[in-house]
């Protein structure tokens, strides 16, 4: 036995479709359970819904119900599973068209929200309004932004989510010195087209649902 919530939805036709790392996956909708990370959506091509989750993983559906699973009492491999008090945070989103309209972003929103800080008014004379990175377009969306394992400069990683062919565009607070290609290892790539770089903004062109590694130095 289980604990699950579901939410049926006045949608007889759709795709079911989950979010997966770096991609977008299309399920069937036979009532068995399937693994996804953020959200799970049901739509077709004039409207649908997604539900979006910060920390459960399973997901069905049938028909046109939506279903995701809160807790198992299920007896192997842990003879004691999912005991004691449980919080559970997700939410129902309806959305016009199909998942491209708006719910990755949603979707990483509600398990990243944005965090409010208060600090001192501004005394140099600079706009107190202003952004480290901003990439567009809405396609692409960004995955990591650390220092990288060797060397200076910084890694920053992004994604195409859409399946299309896309010139990716990353403007940054200070212009850039230089940027290259660079694996998940953070090693150079060599026979690839490398980014183009104009002041403080970076181009690169993007193939559909590819992974994009940078190297970047100030």
């Amino acid at each position: 036995p289980m604990l699950r919530v579901e939410f049926p939805l006045m949608l007889n036709k759709g795709n079911f479709v989950c979010d997966t790392p770096f991609c977008v996956v299309e399920r069937p909708r036979d009532g068995r359970e399937v693994p996804a990370q953020k959200w799970v959506d049901l739509s077709n091509d004039q409207w649908g819904a997604a539900l979006l989750s910060d920390s459960k993983y399973g997901y069905s559906c049938t028909k046109n119900v939506l279903r995701m699973t809160l807790l198992r009492s299920s007896y192997d491999p842990d003879r004691y599973p999912d005991q004691g008090l449980h919080h559970f945070r997700y939410a129902l989103l309806p959305h016009e068209g199909d998942w491209r309209f708006g719910v990755m972003k949603e979707g990483l929103g509600f398990n990243l929200p944005l965090l409010g800080i208060e600090t001192a008014s501004r005394k140099d004379g600079q706009s107190p309004v202003g952004s480290f990175l901003l990439l567009e377009p809405e396609n692409v969306f960004l995955s990591a932004v650390k220092p990288p394992e060797q060397g200076d400069g910084l890694i920053v990683r992004f994604w195409e989510a859409e399946g299309k062919t896309t010139t990716a565009r990353l403007r940054f607070a200070r212009p850039v010195r230089s940027a290259i290609r660079v694996d998940l290892l953070e090693d150079p790539l060599a026979n690839v087209a490398q980014p183009g770089v104009d002041g403080n903004t970076v181009t690169v062109e993007t193939q559909p649902h590819e992974v994009v590694s940078l190297q970047l130095k100030f």
